[in-house]
């Protein structure tokens, strides 16, 4: 979840996940197709008040372009839904029956080096931190031509400068937002809702 969250959503390193809440997106479809919607809250580029009266948080749509990433989600919330709170990281139980998460949070450390953690365990080499997912998302976006406004509209950016860090050469530029959702995702992901 960390991963994809990371990558569809653009959020940034520990601020954005360490306070992501599931009441914070909405499963649905539309005449596009099925989709996750995320509504940002207050982050290190977006902290409300005056001074920011002209900036919004992030809301972003994002189409899937395969069911088995929304099934994924799908199934997250049903896991973790009839848990107390709304707090969307949870720790996972030890189970032999399926997948089971506790009542309590993924806490802060744990988050911390959940990116590291997961490249190690995967063994892709390099240097990797949170911000990798953010760094992903902008990166792949780029790469397939997205406009330099969607690309900061995803990630939060407030400037060009930042966003174009991450700037390759593309030679078309699309435009749609189901597009935008469809460069994101991978093209197949093998999910049993047991082996989550």
């Amino acid at each position: 979840m960390f991963y994809y969250s990371s990558k569809l959503f653009g959020l940034r390193g520990v601020d954005e996940h360490k306070h992501l809440n599931t009441d914070q997106f909405d499963l649905g479809v539309d005449q596009r197709g099925k989709y996750i919607n995320f509504k940002g809250r207050a982050s290190k580029t977006y902290k409300g008040g005056l001074n920011q009266r002209h900036l919004s948080a992030k809301n972003i749509k994002h189409y899937f372009q395969n069911d088995e990433l929304y099934e994924i989600y799908e199934y997250y919330f049903q896991l973790v839904g009839s848990l107390k709170g709304n707090c969307f990281y949870r720790r996972p139980l030890d189970s032999k029956n399926g997948v089971k998460f506790g009542e309590q949070p993924i806490g802060v450390n744990k988050l911390s080096s959940i990116m590291k953690t997961m490249c190690a365990d995967a063994g892709v080499e390099g240097y990797f931190t949170n911000h990798s997912g953010k760094r992903t998302c902008a990166t792949t976006l780029y790469q397939a031509g997205i406009p330099e406004q969607e690309i900061m509209n995803r990630t939060g950016y407030r400037s060009v400068e930042s966003v174009r860090k991450y700037k390759r050469a593309a030679d078309d530029m699309l435009k749609d937002i189901k597009d935008i959702s469809n460069v994101l995702e991978p093209e197949a992901i093998p999910f049993k809702k047991n082996e989550m």
